[in-house]
């Protein structure tokens, strides 16, 4: 049962104190939203209280901005403090060029960090499941990186990130969600092969 690992998880990995306040990271899309209510299944067990947070990147225009509404939506029905930003990450690209990926992941980031000085959280807790750590040892393994890079992401860590779903395949998440009838977002932009990991995802 999913609910039992991401205990498990925080007990051996992510120590958390009674009274702790925990970040989840929620985009609205599978891995985010199947982490919210997980989380929210477990959070009385820990002790520890939930706040979330949502970055509105604007890159898919009325569907980011929907998005952000079933997030919100979601936290209201939970009785949840949502900390929430829109940023245009269109126009930062047009004004500093490089890779729109980096520059989405930079402004993610620094988002959640400040979100977390806001909500006086001990942890920021993601979606990212071992398909995420599948894909992420691949495109370092092509850009030539070395043990650490090829390590893939920490359960915890760097910093004040930890990934309670980094063992658990997106099929899993999916049937969770599914047999609980929960509802999600579809981010089409995981589609566009345009995009480094998605080609990666979809071809490798």
């Amino acid at each position: 049962m999913l609910e039992h690992r991401v205990l498990d998880f925080f007990t051996r990995s992510c120590p958390t104190r009674s009274g702790d306040s925990l970040l989840l990271a929620v985009s609205g899309g599978v891995d985010s939203t199947a982490l919210l209510h997980l989380m929210m299944g477990v959070h009385d067990t820990l002790g520890v209280a939930l706040q979330v947070a949502h970055l509105d990147h604007g890159i898919r225009g009325e569907a980011s901005r929907e998005d952000s509404r079933f997030v919100a939506e979601m936290c209201a029905e939970m009785g949840l403090t949502l900390h929430r930003r829109r940023v245009d990450i269109l126009a930062l690209h047009e004004k500093e060029g490089g890779s729109l990926e980096a520059l989405a992941r930079r402004e993610r980031h620094r988002f959640l960090g400040e979100a977390r000085a806001v909500a006086g959280a001990r942890w920021v807790v993601t979606g990212h499941t071992a398909d995420d750590q599948v894909e992420t040892f691949l495109l370092n393994l092509l850009r030539g990186a070395g043990p650490r890079g090829l390590g893939g992401m920490l359960p915890v860590g760097p910093g004040f990130m930890c990934r309670p779903l980094l063992t658990t395949w997106r099929e899993e998440i999916i049937e969770f969600l599914e047999e609980e009838e929960f509802p999600y977002r579809l981010d089409t932009t995981n589609e566009d092969v345009t995009f480094m990991r998605n080609r990666v995802r979809h071809r490798l």
